[in-house]
């Protein structure tokens, strides 16, 4: 089964890929504005087949109206690669990602021509500019995906939003979607600490080996709750309004987890334009 998914997958890739750059021919030559949104639903098409393969069963509930329009900023706390396979396949939309997968190998390509918008932490001078390209997204009605702790964790703790992601909604007035992702079983068996890990990859393993073992479940069932929009309009784009948004945001993706933060110490630490929060949560 392991082998058979995986060549199953490659082959997703390789017909993405060249799907991918015919399309983006034709649109160029034809309507240009067009490409980004082309490149977006062959993405969440390609994004759905892997879903089959794998055998991610996804159910959704909550407030589904909140993504009938598009260029929503949704927000998720993060356990796991598979987020963005469980969120790119619920609607067209640009994931932020951090920029090493540009070196994985076939992956790196992948994403690159699926328009995702790489962020660079270690270098804070290009922070602004892809900042900018995600307003823009949205400006063109374009949904975009973040995951606002900046990392992956094991679950138990959500940890501090990073505050500088917040200007995105706010330059393009665009509302935001909070979302709760829960992974309920593996093969019928529900998650418990001692088969978690075979979903939730946070660097315990290599991504490539986390990945082979996913392979052998014959499927795992995913649970999505869509939480009210969180509108923006009453917040300007400075340090004290974007620390009050992430942490209204913050607080509800707590609260959805069943995870209450508790506050041993308040500090606000300024660097460059993140707010880091120190705050311990437990579930």
């Amino acid at each position: 089964m392991k082998t058979l998914k995986a060549v199953l997958v490659f082959l997703s890739f390789i017909i993405f890929l060249v799907a991918a750059s015919l399309g983006h021919i034709l649109v160029t030559l034809v309507k240009p504005s067009r490409r980004r949104h082309l490149i977006n639903s062959l993405s969440c098409f390609l994004i759905r087949t892997l879903q089959k393969i794998l055998g991610m069963r996804v159910s959704v509930k909550g407030h589904k109206e909140a993504l009938k329009k598009n260029g929503n900023f949704i927000i998720s706390r993060h356990v796991s690669y598979t987020d963005g396979l469980v969120l790119g396949g619920l609607i067209p939309a640009m994931l932020l990602s951090k920029s090493e997968i540009k070196n994985w190998p076939l992956i790196g390509l992948v994403v690159m021509i699926s328009g995702t918008v790489f962020v660079d932490r270690r270098q804070k001078n290009k922070i602004p500019k892809c900042l900018e390209d995600m307003v823009r997204l949205l400006r063109e009605k374009i949904n975009v995906v973040v995951f606002p702790e900046g990392t992956s964790t094991d679950g138990t703790v959500i940890k501090p939003f990073q505050t500088v992601f917040f200007r995105v909604p706010i330059g393009a007035q665009s509302s935001i979607v909070p979302v709760t992702i829960s992974y309920k079983s593996l093969n019928g068996e529900g998650i418990t600490p001692a088969n978690k890990n075979d979903i939730y990859w946070y660097g315990q393993i290599s991504f490539f080996k986390h990945l082979w073992n996913l392979f052998r479940f014959r499927f795992f069932d995913v649970e999505v709750t869509i939480h009210d929009k969180i509108p923006v309009g009453s917040y300007g784009d400075n340090s004290l309004d974007r620390k009050k948004l992430s942490q209204k945001c913050f607080n509800v993706i707590c609260e959805a987890a069943g995870i209450q933060p508790e506050i041993s110490k308040e500090i606000e630490q300024e660097n460059g334009d993140f707010v880091l929060f120190a705050r311990k949560s437990t579930s």
